[in-house]
């Protein structure tokens, strides 16, 4: 069966390492190449695409249940609004401070390595 979605592509780009080069190993420098193969998706915000018909039919049940459930149950989540929330914030700080925790070691790392190759 033949796709009617188009074809992902491929294109060379120039690689250029943002990593000063007195940082890697002798292998790691020989393995640098001045170039990569990016994959650029397809556009296919205007393909034209139609669901299969036992899809469709699940959609249309499942459309149904959930405006039922939202005329039936209009506060049913309520209760859950405020666990939900703190989640969120409680993930969105472990992640920043995973950022953080990172970037302070990167730079605590940068520093060790100047000042040791400055004693050489």
């Amino acid at each position: 069966m033949t796709s009617p979605w188009p074809p992902v592509a491929h294109e060379t780009l120039p690689w250029v390492s943002t990593l000063p080069t007195e940082y890697l190993t002798r292998r790691q420098r020989s393995e640098l190449r001045p170039t990569f193969e990016a994959t650029v998706p397809p556009s296919i915000a205007e393909a034209p695409w139609t669901p299969p018909a036992p899809l469709l039919a699940d959609l249309d049940d499942i459309t149904a249940e959930i405006s039922r459930f939202d005329a039936e149950s209009p506060l049913a989540l309520a209760p859950y609004a405020g666990l939900l929330l703190r989640s969120e914030a409680a993930a969105s700080s472990r992640i920043s401070c995973s950022r953080a925790s990172a970037t302070r070691r990167m730079v605590r790392g940068g520093v060790s390595a100047r000042a040791s190759a400055s004693r050489w």
